[in-house]
């Protein structure tokens, strides 16, 4: 896990304690992610010439995979529960 990604979990895990305490990790992993924001950047640096199209193919797969795994770790292992479900 790189730093942004640790950083992101650790802020987010701390709200989530606070706010959703039941679903502390699926919240957590789902809300950890940089999709929106590395992609947005990887382009730009595509578009700016920084990178050229195969790095902006491998650097987009790994964003996208960086989304998956924790959403896929979340609904696995961290189901969040429903009012129904603690009644």
């Amino acid at each position: 896990m790189d730093a942004k990604l640790l950083a992101k979990f650790a802020g987010v895990y701390f709200l989530a304690r606070k706010f959703f305490p039941a679903n502390l990790g699926y919240f957590t992993l789902l809300m950890s992610t940089g999709l929106t924001f590395g992609l947005m950047a990887a382009l730009f640096g595509l578009q700016a010439g920084l990178l050229d199209q195969s790095q902006y193919s491998v650097l987009t797969g790994v964003l996208i995979a960086s989304a998956v795994l924790p959403t896929f770790a979340a609904q696995r292992w961290f189901p969040p529960l429903e009012e129904e479900d603690i009644i």
